[in-house]
Formats: structure tokens, C-alpha cells, sequence
């Protein structure tokens, strides 16, 4: 009775690690064993302009996640220049 505690907090670590793994397997959709493959796409692009005189301003387009893909993750470097996202319905765009 002593160590109740203890092994009800394995027993919800566990419950908690089971689930991390059901969700990655079924809602991401990627493989739960090393075997298993799964295609990923990686995707960059790159900007590069000469600006004259007077402010630029560049918009970019941003996919959404279309139907039976996923964005895991999106990582931006805008160096010395603003970086702003905007949505509207369902555009993305980054300016």
C-alpha cells in the first residue's frame, strides 16, 4: 500500500505514452515501426530580389494542408527584414 502512488503514476505515464503513439500512428499518419515507410515531402523556397528606390513589399502564398497531407512543421527566416502572416477564409500569405 505503500508505493499505491507511485505505481498509479507509472500507470498514467504509460496510459499518457500510449496515447502520444495512437495519435501519432492515426492522425499523422506516420509509420510506428522503423520498417514502416512513409513519404515526406520538404518543401523551400527562397526570395531573392534587387530592390530600387522606396519600400518593398513581397506576399507570399502559404498552402494550406490539403486533403490526405499534413504540415508537421513550417520554420521561416526573414533576416533583417518584418515577417507577417495573414489569413483570410482560407488563404494563408506572409508578408
Amino acid at each position: 500500500m505503500k508505493d499505491l502512488h507511485v505505481k498509479f503514476l507509472a500507470l498514467a505515464l504509460l496510459f499518457f505514452a500510449f496515447s502520444l503513439v495512437c495519435n501519432k500512428a492515426n492522425t499523422l499518419g506516420l509509420p510506428s515501426f522503423p520498417s514502416e515507410e512513409v513519404e515526406v515531402w520538404s518543401i523551400e523556397t527562397r526570395v531573392v530580389f534587387k530592390p530600387e528606390e522606396g519600400p518593398v513589399k513581397i506576399r507570399f502564398a502559404l498552402p494550406n494542408a490539403p486533403e490526405g497531407f499534413v504540415i508537421a512543421d513550417e520554420n521561416f527566416v526573414s533576416g533583417k527584414y518584418g515577417l507577417a502572416y495573414e489569413s483570410q477564409y482560407e488563404n494563408r500569405t506572409s508578408e
